[in-house]
């Protein structure tokens, strides 16, 4: 059921980059919360491996901050 729900991160790192590569070839929804500082090339790779790209914030913690707030209140798995 987790599956169907999807799974949310909020860090530019290798880590979410191997997580939305993966999710999306197991089709499971991901989702990432980046900051809107973030560069239009970055957000596009996230893009790329299909995941749903969020601009929120202008820190990385508003970015943390809002994609645990997506988690609970959508039920998905937040993923540090």
């Amino acid at each position: 059921d987790q599956q169907k729900k999807g799974v949310i991160v909020a860090t530019d790192c290798n880590f979410s980059m191997a997580v939305a590569y993966h999710a999306v070839g197991l089709r499971i929804p991901v989702f990432v919360i980046m900051p809107a500082y973030t560069s239009p090339p970055r957000l596009r790779m996230y893009r790329d491996y299909g995941a749903m790209v969020i601009s929120y914030g202008s820190t990385a913690q508003d970015s943390q901050n809002h994609a645990h707030h997506l988690a609970k209140e959508n039920d998905y798995l937040y993923l540090e």
